[in-house]
């Protein structure tokens, strides 16, 4: 069997404009895994070395008041899709900005992430300041490393957290800075709206990967492993649906549709499930179990 690739190799098959690890123990400066020399500098109140979300992200960066800068570069600017990718986690209820790249004239326009932006515990995303154009979501600022994959596709915004789609805002107008924006991470870039908290990785794409690929790093970061096979009805076509559950104490998962051959996948934390092929009606539940997730 070949050998599972890691979270970085994911991230990099991608093509991200620039990807940081956020492995550093000491310095200013953040490398770019990319091989694209965009690395960033940090400063303020933060601390390197800090435990990972999980262990095969390396190491992570606390922030007290600091940020992550990266000045302006043509390679950062976008036609149509941009993506954000970040595990991170937040603290606090002020309002701050984890990621901004703006224009330097009105209405500001982004794309920016925000925390705690109108209401206390959500985290924003935004393209640009006019109406219709954000996406919040709650309960995220809990001190909890989270895998985010934040951007534009087409004509939407879209919010991906741990792998599933949790946030969308369609027919959003496309804007596009007219100037030459900075980057920063975890704070403003004039050192205000600070975000307590950390960051483990962190990636800006000029493209919108696939939901499947966003599922897939998601998984990665986030250290899961696969179920999957095919689940076919005696006549040979595809079941309506496989339900995964905990064997041990039979929580719902996942609820998964097979493609037209019956075949499916489904991405979960290690250990044994009971994995039960549903319908359509008039076919009786098939139970499978213990199913052991496997690497991928």
């Amino acid at each position: 069997m070949a050998a599972s690739k890691t979270y970085l190799q994911e991230v990099l098959a991608d093509s991200p404009v620039f990807a940081f690890t956020c492995n550093e123990t000491t310095g200013t400066s953040i490398a770019d895994a990319t091989g694209n020399a965009h690395p960033g500098t940090i400063s303020g109140t933060y601390a390197l070395n800090q435990p990972p979300m999980t262990a095969g992200l390396g190491k992570s960066i606390a922030f007290t008041a600091g940020r992550i800068f990266l000045p302006f570069n043509s390679a950062f600017m976008y036609s149509n899709n941009w993506a954000i990718e970040l595990v991170a986690k937040f603290t606090g209820t002020a309002l701050g900005q984890v990621f901004g790249f703006f224009d330097s004239a009105a209405p500001n326009g982004g794309p920016a992430v925000y925390v705690n932006n109108g209401a206390v515990g959500s985290v924003l995303l935004r393209d640009s300041t006019g109406a219709g154009s954000t996406v919040s979501l709650g309960g995220l600022i809990d001190g909890k490393f989270r895998h985010l994959f934040l951007g534009r596709r087409g004509p939407n915004l879209e919010a991906w957290v741990n792998g599933d789609l949790t946030g969308l805002a369609t027919n959003v107008a496309v804007y596009k800075p007219t100037s030459n924006p900075a980057m920063s991470l975890m704070q403003f870039r004039d050192g205000s709206q600070s975000v307590p908290g950390g960051v483990d990785e962190a990636a800006y794409y000029t493209s919108m990967p696939s939901s499947d690929r966003i599922k897939i790093h998601a998984a990665r970061a986030m250290a899961r492993q696969q179920l999957g096979g095919s689940a076919n009805l005696d006549t040979g076509s595809a079941a309506s649906k496989v339900l995964v559950r905990r064997w041990d104490t039979h929580e719902h998962v996942d609820a998964v549709t097979p493609d037209g051959t019956g075949k499916w996948t489904s991405l979960v934390d290690p250990g044994d499930y009971e994995v039960t092929t549903i319908g359509p009606s008039g076919y009786q539940p098939i139970c499978h179990g213990p199913v052991t997730a496997l690497d991928f």
